[in-house]
Formats: structure tokens, C-alpha cells, sequence
């Protein structure tokens, strides 16, 4: 009885669509498509939103080849964490360790430098 339920919902496929809840800085209105369904009545479709940066290609493929040990791993997620708290000091110590063990490991790098301009001159 729920997998007929389950097949007619999903057939008839005509829910009503909820923008998302209002970002700062954003209009809150959200950019969408009309198309039409199988059956013929008109549907709506949300645009899809990027967040993330396109990293450059040559940045991408040297993380890439960079493989970290679980230990050093677990070093650089807990730097994360710290960046995330705002303990500067102490993500700062973590990605030094982490760059340390593996010197061309980018994105340690990166983070460094984004504390370091958080920490200003």
C-alpha cells in the first residue's frame, strides 16, 4: 500500500515549490525556470545556486596529489574547526604542523594566509 502511494505521489508530481528562507544581502526572491510535465501542466523549477569558488586547475590537481596520513588529516580538520571558533592563535599552530609535515599541501597555505589578513597588520 505505501509503494502504490509512494508511485502515484511521485507520478503526479505536482508539489508546490517553497522559496528557501532569506540570506543576508539577498532579494529573497528566487530565480526560477516554467516548464512543462509529461502530463502537460506547466511546472516550476528552481535555479540551482554556485556557492563555491572555481579553483584553479594547477591549485586542484597539486591538492590532488597531495595524499595526508589520518593523523595529519585530523590535524587539518581540527585547524578548520578552530578557524571556524575564531581561535586564530590556535588554528594558526595546527596548519603550521600540518604545512611542517607536508610542506606542499595548498590548501594549509591558503588557510594561513586568509588568518594572517584576518589578523591584519
Amino acid at each position: 500500500m505505501i509503494a502504490q502511494l509512494s508511485s502515484k505521489i511521485a507520478a503526479e508530481g505536482n508539489f508546490p515549490v517553497k522559496a528557501s528562507p532569506r540570506r543576508p544581502g539577498s532579494s529573497g526572491e528566487a530565480d526560477t525556470k516554467i516548464s512543462t510535465s509529461q502530463s502537460g501542466s506547466p511546472t516550476k523549477q528552481l535555479a540551482v545556486e554556485t556557492y563555491a569558488k572555481q579553483l584553479p586547475t594547477n591549485i586542484v590537481e597539486k591538492t590532488m596529489k597531495t595524499k595526508l596520513d589520518a593523523a595529519t588529516m585530523k590535524l587539518y580538520s581540527r585547524a578548520l574547526e578552530e578557524m571556524d571558533s575564531r581561535n586564530d592563535a590556535k588554528a594558526t599552530e595546527l596548519l603550521r604542523q600540518v604545512k611542517a609535515k607536508y610542506p606542499d599541501f595548498e590548501p594549509a597555505q591558503r588557510n594561513l594566509d586568509k588568518l594572517a589578513k584576518r589578523a591584519g597588520p
